[in-house]
């Protein structure tokens, strides 16, 4: 319940279901672990491996709390899942830009 609503606290400003996303994202996992996991844990396709899951009890949270604060809008669990993926694509790209 802490948790919850210190998240609660970092996001009520947050305009945008992605903004919330990538800000409860980057508080509940390490940089490590948004660039290792995945939100199913099943490989994208027979060429990949499958990364590990990420904490399903978090994710919810993240649902959980992009729902209330975004309540004019239906933000379903594959929205959200989405807005993970981006933000990990994000994060990815920003690294690479610092390793250059």
């Amino acid at each position: 319940a802490e948790l919850e609503q210190s998240c609660r606290q970092l996001t009520k400003n947050s305009t945008s279901l992605y903004m919330t996303v990538q800000i409860l994202l980057k508080k509940l996992f390490t940089v490590e672990e948004i660039l290792s996991h995945s939100v199913s844990g099943k490989a994208a396709n027979s060429k990949t491996v499958a990364k590990p899951r990420f904490d399903p009890i978090k994710i919810e949270l993240i649902r959980k709390i992009a729902s209330n604060l975004h309540s004019s809008q239906i933000v379903s669990t594959s929205m959200v899942t989405n807005k993970i993926q981006a933000v990990q694509k994000a994060v990815k790209r920003a690294l690479s830009k610092q390793n250059n």
